[in-house]
């Protein structure tokens, strides 16, 4: 069985997929549907991408606060997640007008950058059974995690902070980096960053702690159609 992490990259989707028997495999989906062929032979699908949206609620969810508090503030990219409302507006505008309405937050242009690929998963998940194959999570948690509950010490996207994670991932998968440098050969700099395939590494290296791994918060919130929170 794999264990499969995910990122959203300038071309859809960037994923790294592992099993137990040292072997992996990497790709890029253009659609987040593409999921449902991974799904199959999977135990667990990590995405960095929030899943579970609030309706008209002002309280954030409390898997993104706690993950800020964690990471502090030097490590936090935890941004305010948009309304479920929001994330249908054609422009950055309505929808930061609309969020304003149902939670008296305006919307970041960091949570607007992401809102394409939040709608997509919001209505993957609405079409398909899977609320305990398919989770979200947070790259810079992982990490965190995996480095004994401290947080990096550099920007992801500064050399020392991709070689920071890079290193820390070699620990728990000493091939990490056969995976990364052909990650680096197969696809171009500006069509799948460096940051997103350390990240969909971290999440696929993450889920095969599975069935120990721990939430934010450790008991979950649920969302109104069922799906945990982080």
């Amino acid at each position: 069985m794999k264990f499969i992490g995910v990122d959203g990259c300038r071309i859809g989707w960037f994923f790294v997929s592992l099993d137990d028997n040292e072997n992996w495999n990497i790709g890029v989906l253009s659609k987040i549907s593409g999921l449902t062929e991974l799904m199959r032979d999977s135990v667990l699908i990590l995405v960095d991408i929030p899943i579970g949206l609030r309706q008209n609620e002002m309280n954030e969810r409390r898997c993104d606060l706690e993950a800020r508090s964690i990471l502090g503030q030097r490590r936090s990219s935890v941004f305010p997640v948009p309304s479920r409302s929001a994330i249908n507006c054609s422009t950055y505008e309505k929808a930061s007008r609309i969020n304003f309405e149902h939670t008296g937050r305006k919307l970041s242009l960091q949570s607007w950058g992401i809102v394409q690929k939040i709608r997509e998963m919001d209505e993957f998940l609405a079409k398909v059974e899977a609320v305990n194959k398919v989770r979200e999570t947070h790259p810079e948690v992982c990490f965190w995690a995996l480095n004994r509950r401290v947080a990096m010490k550099h920007n992801k996207k500064s050399q020392a902070g991709f070689n920071e994670r890079l290193a820390l991932l070699s620990r728990h998968c000493w091939y990490a980096k056969d995976i990364v440098e052909a990650a680096k050969e197969k696809h171009r700099r500006n069509a799948v960053a460096a940051d997103d395939i350390i990240d969909a590494l971290a999440a696929a290296v993450t889920a095969k702690f599975h069935p120990s791994l721990g939430t934010l918060p450790e008991r979950p919130e649920r969302a109104a159609e069922g799906c945990r929170w982080r």
